[in-house]
């Protein structure tokens, strides 16, 4: 199979192509169309509104939010002869009599002359196979041979309709997306194919080299105690199940099984211990993997229900927290669950606060279907779990510092990343005009261009919770698959518009990373 290389964003500034949605041939400003002095009983009169032809155009209503002035914020997915339309959603205001206003963001594509029974034939077999095909052009087990079909879990894919960014073209094409959960190798492959099955795009991420007790316990490591869990003045309760004398890291949001320094999760088992003798988990220089990872795990559901005024997906199902995982120093989400290293001579174990919200920030983003694909959208997704992460230091701690995991570094380096200067690592960029450095290999390295913006706009007067919130926001309703830095930027500002919030901050600390938001207008936002 050929990759096509596929370049999204047509925005060359000096130093870097960038991708900028509004600029797209053919799109449309929703904002622009619809008429802002009626009101809507049905989605299905915006669809009218909006010019499109309801033979063919449907609009289906995704997460929602209650904002200010009695009204409330609704995510719309686009939808063309039933075929969901990748990259697009429109953002609209729902009053307090349950009618949407004419206040309507977002971009709508023009799609003409679309074959929309392409792939009809291809069979689920022949995608499954297509991805496995795809993970093993990629990421071939070294020494180890390729994966097989059998090899997939919770392989999905479906039929979506998908608009070339550099022409406004659209064609059907098939979304695919698994888990490979199997010894020494874990891999969460998504990837775009035409309807012959050529990979358009992909990413395999993850790289591998009842009552409740007070159990005691030691968060931390040796050179960074953590907290003191236990039943006792000054300690934490860690409010874990209860059966007879044996105590249980499971809770209804969370359950947290240890590897035993394996690379084979399948043989994890949820941590049990005598109550009375307290979790022993020492592993690295680490005291309790397993204690930390059970409790601040919940304490990042209480950032996001105090902070983020959302809960999703931890409200859901119970999320599992693996830990313990070889010695290997490094932390994912793979789609399903969160697995953390007991890292290496050079790091302790990862179970610390700012990684466990992070790779749970990482849910969060998975929930709302966002980020999934190309440098961009990498970066963000990253920056966004880092500053998960270090809400959960905000929330704990007012006088936090802006370093991220700063407990984790055995070696002169004090932390992994850096919020107030992301470029001190050496790798890591700060602006966006210097993305081509590092989208080739490491798009990853982009994170520190959110990282700094957030930076900026707290220090710059708008309290944590409040930029927090904004952010979580963005993810929620206005971010989607393709967002990039300039659109997922304009959905920051229109979230902190929704939230009353002072947005000249924001515009200003964004110019700071070099996105200029002077396209993003807040029409069809209030």
């Amino acid at each position: 199979m050929r990759e096509v290389l596929i370049l999204i964003g047509l925005i060359c500034q000096a130093h870097a192509c960038l991708q900028r949605i509004d600029q797209m041939p053919g799109v449309r400003d929703a904002s622009e169309i619809i008429q802002r002095d009626y009101n809507f009983d049905k989605v299905e009169q915006l669809v009218a509104a909006l010019g499109l032809d309801p033979d063919y155009w449907s609009l289906e209503e995704g997460p929602s939010r209650y904002i200010k002035y009695d009204l409330t914020r609704q995510r719309l997915n686009l939808y063309y002869e039933g075929l969901r339309v990748r990259g697009f959603t429109l953002q609209a205001s729902i009053n307090s009599d349950g009618q949407y206003t004419g206040a309507v963001s977002g971009y709508v594509p023009d799609i003409s002359h679309l074959d929309i029974s392409a792939g009809a034939g291809v069979r689920r077999k022949d995608v499954k196979q297509a991805l496995v095909q795809y993970v093993n052009d990629n990421n071939v087990r070294i020494n180890q041979g390729d994966i097989d079909s059998d090899d997939l879990e919770h392989f999905y894919f479906e039929r979506e309709i998908y608009i070339d960014h550099s022409t406004g073209k659209a064609s059907v094409i098939f979304f695919a997306k698994a888990l490979v959960n199997i010894p020494n190798y874990i891999r969460t492959p998504k990837a775009l194919f035409d309807c012959d099955l050529n990979v358009i795009k992909g990413r395999v991420k993850v790289r591998n080299k009842e009552t409740s007790g007070c159990p005691n316990a030691q968060g931390g490591n040796v050179m960074f105690p953590g907290l003191t869990y236990g039943p006792g003045d000054g300690e934490l309760c860690l409010d874990v199940r209860v059966r007879g004398d044996t105590c249980i890291l499971h809770s209804r949001k969370f359950v947290v099984k240890d590897v035993l320094n394996e690379l084979d999760r399948s043989k994890a088992e949820i941590v049990k211990f005598p109550c009375k003798e307290g979790l022993k988990d020492e592993s690295n220089d680490g005291f309790s993997a397993n204690a930390d990872a059970f409790y601040f795990s919940h304490v990042f559901y209480d950032v996001l229900k105090s902070w983020g005024k959302q809960t999703e997906p931890f409200d859901d199902h119970i999320t599992t927290l693996y830990t313990h995982y070889a010695m290997w120093p490094n932390a994912f989400w793979d789609g399903y669950a969160a697995t953390f290293g007991s890292g290496d001579e050079n790091v302790y174990p990862y179970a610390v606060r700012e990684v466990i919200g992070h790779e749970l920030g990482h849910a969060v983003t998975e929930h709302s279907e966002n980020l999934v694909f190309d440098g961009e959208s990498v970066a963000i997704d990253e920056a966004f779990a880092d500053i998960c992460g270090k809400a959960i230091s905000a929330y704990l701690d007012p006088s936090f510092n802006w370093k991220f995991a700063d407990n984790l570094i055995r070696s002169a380096r004090d932390a992994l990343r850096y919020f107030d200067d992301p470029t001190r690592d050496g790798r890591t960029i700060a602006n966006v005009n210097d993305f081509q450095t590092v989208i080739t290999d490491h798009p990853a390295l982009g994170v520190g261009v959110f990282d700094k913006f957030f930076y900026l706009v707290v220090t710059d007067g708008v309290p944590f919770p409040d930029a927090f919130e904004a952010v979580v926001l963005a993810n929620r309703i206005y971010w989607h698959g393709e967002t990039g830095f300039y659109d997922g930027a304009c959905g920051v500002l229109r979230a902190a518009s929704d939230l009353n919030q002072d947005v000249s901050k924001y515009r200003s600390a964004f110019m700071h990373v070099g996105i200029n938001l002077s396209f993003c207008g807040l029409d069809g936002t209030a």
